[in-house]
C-alpha cells in the first residue's frame, strides 16, 4: 500500500471510508482535519484545562509547559532557558492561558474579528502576544511550506495538500482524542493509558513553535556548497545554480514546487507537482539514499516505510504510530533586495509551526528529539563505514549546543558529510489543548 494522504476521495484500498459516519466533523476544530476547517480556533493551556476539569490526565510535562520541554528539544540554553527564544515565551510562559487562531480571507475582516474580541474581552484576559501570519505572493496549492524552500506559504494545507502526507494505516485516534487508536501509543502498560473523559472527544493537542527563517543566508550558502555537476553544453554559472538548486532540493527531500526527489531526482517536475495523486505517492526504500538522502528534512519525519516486520531487530519500528497533522503558516515580509545582496536577514520572518497529535511526547516531541535530531535515524542496515550516520535533520535537527553560526553536519546522498549552518532559530513555543466545539458552548453556557 502505498502512503496517502488522509484525504475524503476514497481508493479502493483505503481504509478510513467510514470516517464521516463515525467523526462528528462539525464538532472538530479549526483545520485539526484539513479538509474542514473553521476560521476560529480556541486553544487553551493545559494548565487552564485542568483548572476547568478536575482530574484531566495528561504527563507532568506538558502540565509544566514548552519552556521546561525545551532543552530536550534542543534550544541553545542559558542560565537555564532558550536564549533564542523572545521574551513573551521565555519570560511569560506560565502566563499563557490559551492561544486564539483567527483566519479570514482580507485584512479588514481578521482587524475587524479581533477588534471584536479584544471588546468581549475587556478586563478578563491580556494579550501577551499576537504573531501575523503572512500569505505569500504566489501561493497555491502545491509547494514547500517555508520561505527557505518555495515561494508557497501553508495556505495550501487547507486545501488537503501537507508534504509530509498522512499514512493510510494511520489510526485517527492519533490525532482525536477519544477514538480507535487513542492512547495506543501513551504506555506499553494499557493498564496505565490516561483516562479520556468524554467532554475531550473529538478533542487534540497543539504543539506550536515560532521558528524565524535566515533565507538570505541559507540561499548564499547552497550556492557556496552547490553539487559539482558535470553537463555538457552548460556554463559554470549554469552549473553552480543548478548545483545550488540540487543541493537545497537534498536538504529538504522535495523541490520548491514540492515535487519529491523520490519521484525526479534531477529536476523539478511541475506536471508531478500540480497533481495530488502523484505528488505524494511514494515510498523510500529502507537501505537506498541514490534519489534521496536518508537525512533529507521529509525523510526524517517521515520515513514512509513500515519497518515492524522486518527481521532484523534494529529496524523494527512502526511510524505510524507517531504521526501529526502538520499546520501553520508564513509570517514576515518577503525578503528585500538588499537583503538578498547582502545575503544577510534584517527582518524577522518564518515559519508559524503547528502540530496536531493525541499525545505531544510520542508525536511532535519524539519526532523533534528521536528523530530531527538523532544522528542515527532512519535506521538502516550497515551498508559500509559510512552508512551508519546520517547527521542531524538539515533543517531543524539540533542540540544545546548549536549556535546560528556553528556549522552542524548532516549527509547526503552518497554518505559523505556535509557541514550546515543554522537557518531555522526556534523564539518560542508552548502546548495547547484543543477542545471539541460541542465542549467550548457547554463551557460557555456554564461560565457567562
Amino acid at each position: 500500500m502505498t502512503t496517502k494522504q488522509f484525504i475524503f476521495t476514497h481508493t479502493s484500498e483505503c481504509t478510513n471510508k467510514d470516517f464521516r459516519s463515525e467523526v462528528d466533523l462539525d464538532d472538530i476544530q479549526g483545520d485539526v482535519v484539513v479538509q474542514f476547517p473553521k476560521r476560529v480556533k480556541i486553544l487553551f493551556s493545559l494548565r487552564s484545562v485542568m483548572e476547568l476539569y478536575a482530574g484531566f490526565e495528561t504527563p507532568d510535562v506538558l502540565k509544566q509547559g514548552q519552556l521546561v520541554c525545551a532543552e530536550k528539544l534542543g534550544d541553545p540554553m542559558e542560565d537555564g532557558k532558550p536564549k533564542e527564544w523572545i521574551d513573551e515565551f521565555k519570560k511569560q510562559h506560565d502566563q499563557i492561558h490559551g492561544i486564539l487562531l483567527i483566519a479570514g480571507d482580507s485584512d479588514s475582516t481578521l482587524q475587524k474579528f479581533r477588534d471584536d474580541v479584544k471588546l468581549a474581552l475587556g478586563n478578563n484576559a491580556e494579550v501577551i502576544y499576537e504573531l501575523r501570519g503572512q500569505v505569500r505572493p504566489g501561493a497555491n496549492k502545491v509547494g514547500l511550506p517555508d520561505f527557505i524552500c518555495g515561494s508557497v506559504n501553508l495556505s495550501f494545507v487547507l486545501q488537503g495538500h501537507e508534504h509530509f502526507g498522512w499514512k493510510d494505516e494511520a489510526e485517527r485516534g492519533n490525532i482525536l482524542v477519544g477514538h480507535p487508536g487513542d492512547n495506543d501509543r501513551t504506555s506499553s502498560d494499557k493498564s496505565k493509558a490516561f483516562k479520556r473523559p468524554g467532554w475531550a472527544k473529538n478533542g487534540s493537542y497543539m504543539a506550536f513553535r515560532q521558528y524565524d527563517q535566515l533565507v538570505p543566508e541559507f540561499h548564499k550558502w547552497t550556492v557556496d556548497n552547490a553539487i559539482d555537476l558535470k553537463i555538457p553544453g552548460m556554463s559554470p554559472d549554469q552549473l553552480r545554480e543548478k548545483g545550488a538548486a540540487l543541493r537545497a532540493a537534498q536538504l529538504v527531500g522535495r523541490w520548491p514546487s514540492g515535487t519529491p526527489l523520490e519521484l525526479s531526482p534531477h529536476e523539478d517536475n511541475l506536471s508531478i507537482a500540480s497533481n495530488p495523486k502523484r505528488v505524494n505517492d511514494f515510498l523510500f526504500k529502507p537501505d537506498d539514499q541514490t534519489k534521496c538522502p536518508f537525512s533529507a528534512h521529509i525523510r526524517k519525519l517521515n520515513p514512509r516505510v513500515d519497518y515492524s516486520n522486518s527481521d532484523n531487530d534494529r529496524l523494527k519500528f512502526n511510524f505510524g504510530e507517531n504521526s501529526i497533522i502538520r499546520a501553520g503558516i508564513a509570517y514576515g515580509p518577503e525578503v528585500e533586495p538588499e537583503e538578498n545582496k547582502e545575503h544577510k536577514t534584517r527582518h524577522s520572518r518564518g515559519l508559524a509551526f503547528v502540530a496536531y497529535q493525541n499525545d505531544i511526547i510520542q508525536g511532535f516531541q519524539l519526532q523533534q528529539t528521536a528523530w530531527a535530531n538523532n544522528t542515527e535515524f532512519p535506521p538502516t542496515k550497515h551498508n559500509g563505514p559510512n552508512f551508519d550516520f546520517w547527521g542531524l535533520d538539515p533543517l531543524i535537527g539540533q542540540n544545546q549546543q548549536s549556535q546560528p553560526a556553528e556549522a552542524r553536519v548532516t549527509t547526503d546522498n552518497v554518505g559523505n558529510s556535509v557541514n550546515i549552518g543554522r537557518f531555522i532559530i526556534p523564539r518560542g513555543g508552548a502546548y495547547f489543548f484543543v477542545p471539541p466545539l460541542q465542549t467550548l458552548k457547554q463551557l460557555c453556557a456554564v461560565h457567562m
